[in-house]
């Protein structure tokens, strides 16, 4: 297998396992690891830490009744103590492991489309006394992919049935262009919030100001094999609405309202399949 292929195969293995619908081969288990070093963390256009971060995720996946049970955990690690009074962080100015999110999924194949369903738990440090524990929370989410339709198109509801309430629509696509021994990827993706907004002036539990569409972000990415490993660099441009939060890159009012973010980052990764006996 050529660098480019064997680039591609883990990097669509990795992504498998840690987005929408999973997917192993016939009789296989697998289990993979990345992380991704970012210059912030973005979490679906909302800026929560607008320094360097580092976001580790360990997947197990396995087929199960005619589908792909999966299961996998994520961090994000703030390893620089943040100051200043532009600073967005969830860790307060404490370093280290400030959110877990824990995932379980189920995804089965139904005529063209790949269906999914499953929960995210979300876990926060409270160090910063914003986003304490009491916003820790859990979604039940649905989604459609289809693999051989161009883009690989797909939607994600996600409904928060503890502190936020509401539902989180998001739809993506990407595109492999080959490049020679690369195959650049560029992808977009859209959010719509339809009830985790804000409901009124008092509700202090929301992830979004208004109802609405909140962001549109449009990447760039590769993969190069190392070895077994994958180092995936990205490049995103991201684009909110007016009267959004996704518009905020910092805490002073200069960087509170900004149309158009840039951030940046590369994953490294690994993944192993088990044949089953």
């Amino acid at each position: 297998m050529s660098l480019r292929n064997r680039a591609l195969t883990l990097s669509a293995t990795l992504a498998s396992l840690s987005t929408l619908a999973p997917v192993t081969a016939h009789g296989q288990s697998t289990v993979a690891t990345n992380t991704l070093m970012a210059s912030s963390y973005v979490f679906r256009g909302v800026t929560l830490t607008n320094v360097p971060t580092a976001q580790p995720k360990l997947a197990i996946s396995a087929p199960s009744a005619g589908g792909t049970l999966s299961a996998w955990v994520a961090g994000n690690v703030e390893f620089a103590i943040p100051s200043g009074a532009n600073t967005l962080s969830e860790g307060g100015g404490v370093a280290g492991v400030n959110e877990i999110d824990l995932v379980a999924q189920y995804a089965h194949k139904a005529g063209p489309a790949l269906l999914s369903v499953g929960a995210t738990r979300y876990e926060y440090s409270g160090h910063n006394r914003v986003l304490t524990t009491s916003y820790n929370t859990t979604e039940i989410f649905l989604g459609s992919r289809l693999d051989n339709v161009w883009g690989t198109p797909s939607i994600t509801a996600n409904w928060d049935v503890q502190t936020i309430h509401g539902v989180y629509v998001e739809a993506a696509a990407a595109h492999s262009v080959p490049l020679g021994r690369f195959a650049p990827v560029v992808g977009i993706v859209a959010g719509y919030t339809a009830g985790q907004e804000a409901r009124g002036a008092t509700d202090q539990y929301y992830s979004f100001t208004q109802k609405g569409l909140t962001h549109v972000d449009i990447s760039a990415s590769t993969t190069i094999a190392v070895a077994a490993m994958a180092i995936a660099p990205a490049v995103h441009l991201q684009l909110s609405p007016p009267g959004q939060n996704t518009r905020a890159v910092g805490a002073l009012a200069r960087n509170a309202d900004r149309g158009a973010k840039l951030w940046f980052g590369f994953d490294l990764g690994w993944a192993h399949a088990f044949d089953k006996r």
